[in-house]
């Protein structure tokens, strides 16, 4: 058994899926992929276990399936669009075993242009979330939104983080346990809900400056339909509100403004199926 297992779940990725692979199977980690889409290629087929039921399960519930399916002590969270080296996955693993109440650690993601993407996150507040989600409101809650996007922090410079994004994050199943994601957030929400479980329990996610990987971003949803792009952005809005209601105090105010973003979601996505109609 190797010590840490690698998950995947791929949309519309398969080529993305590939270069990541590639990288890992040098190293001969255990990789499981779950091809949401049936576009992974026998050279993936060939280095990793790959899973598929024909539908698409999303993000949560193929990661479950996945992380139940190996006795690793260390897993591996990583998206199709993400590279990381042997070497690297070395590294965080050496930050989790020197460090016992760190039940994560994840690197320093590095765009294809070299700059770096900042995916760090607090846990949300009411203030924060307004702020994300209305523009305008940002200007009556600066520090929150600052905060919220870790805008006061230096990226070159390691520490913890509240809400690490489950696109590169090796944790350590000891600490998470048997249960990884709640699957009532499917697509969204399902990292921030880890990340507030187990910080509630007084364990802490380490970020790694000195350790990178190269990430492309928005990979999937960028090869999505139209149709399916505004679904996701529905989909999004509706987890925020979801997790709101179970973990944000006064959650409430955000309705009427997640009520007006689904709306004008879904309108445009209206306008353009019947466009598209009319021009084919």
């Amino acid at each position: 058994m190797s010590e840490v297992a690698v998950i995947i779940v791929n949309f519309l990725t398969g080529d993305l899926v590939e270069s990541a692979v590639d990288e890992l199977a040098r190293a001969g980690l255990e990789i499981a992929v779950w091809d949401n889409s049936g576009d992974v290629g026998p050279r993936v087929r060939e280095l990793a276990v790959v899973s598929a039921d024909g539908s698409n399960r999303l993000f949560a519930a193929p990661n479950n399936t996945m992380y139940a399916a190996t006795d690793a002590p260390f897993v591996l969270l990583l998206n199709p669009d993400v590279v990381i080296s042997p070497s690297s996955i070395d590294a965080l693993l050496a930050t989790l075993r020197a460090d016992p109440g760190a039940w994560g650690a994840m690197p320093r993601l590095i765009g294809v242009d070299g700059e770096d993407q900042n995916y760090l996150r607090r846990l949300p507040t009411v203030s924060m979330l307004l702020a994300d989600r209305l523009p305008l409101l940002r200007s009556l809650f600066p520090r929150a939104y600052e905060r919220y996007y870790y805008k006061d922090v230096d990226l070159s410079v390691s520490g913890t983080v509240e809400q690490p994004p489950a696109a590169c994050l090796l944790v350590r199943r000891d600490l998470v346990g048997e249960r990884l994601f709640d699957e009532s957030y499917p697509l969204f929400f399902n990292d921030t809900d880890l990340a507030r479980r187990l910080n509630a329990s007084g364990k802490h996610c380490r970020y790694v400056a000195t350790v990178t990987a190269s990430h492309v971003g928005g990979a999937s949803i960028a090869r999505a339909r139209p149709t399916r792009r505004s679904w996701i952005r529905r989909e999004y809005d509706l987890s925020l509100l979801r997790y709101a209601r179970r973990n944000v105090r006064g959650w409430f105010v955000l309705v009427p403004v997640i009520a007006i973003r689904v709306v004008a979601t879904s309108t445009v996505a209206a306008v353009d199926r019947i466009f598209r109609r009319w021009r084919g």
